[in-house]
């Protein structure tokens, strides 16, 4: 019998400059009913930081999935958590991006399906120039489906 959760955690610097890098990728989640992500952040110096959660659609797409709060230049340690299950909710429709170019809206989370992967984007904003330490947090569990 596998695993009735899992967990994976980043520590990282975002990035330093403007622009967006992929910090990490969690596969195996097709067997888990939810998963929670959770960002804890400080801000970088000149810009702010942006980061997303994108899943691997069945064509082989990255799609957003969810946007945290973004985190301004020199904000102290904040917090921010997101889930998402296996039973999406009807919502309003929603924006996302694909590949390494998202673009859903701030604290929003897309209702869908997550799939078996999902990778983390951190977005360094216009006027960064020096990044700042992060911590990325994936756990997923069986639920109740």
């Amino acid at each position: 019998m596998s695993a009735s959760v899992l967990r994976r955690a980043w520590t990282l610097t975002s990035p330093a400059a403007p622009g967006s890098v992929v910090v990490g990728t969690v596969s195996g989640l097709g067997r888990f009913f939810a998963v929670t992500l959770t960002w804890t952040a400080l801000g970088a110096t000149g810009g702010t930081t942006s980061v997303f959660a994108q899943y691997l659609d069945g064509a082989g797409n990255w799609v957003d999935l969810a946007r945290f709060g973004d985190v301004a230049a020199g904000a102290g340690a904040t917090t921010y958590s997101i889930s998402v299950n296996k039973r999406p909710s009807a919502t309003a429709s929603v924006t996302v991006g694909t590949g390494t170019t998202p673009v859903i809206a701030a604290n929003t989370v897309a209702s869908q399906d997550f799939g078996d992967t999902i990778r983390i984007i951190a977005v360094a904003n216009a006027s960064t120039t020096a990044g700042a330490l992060q911590t990325i947090g994936v756990l997923a569990s069986r639920g109740a489906g």
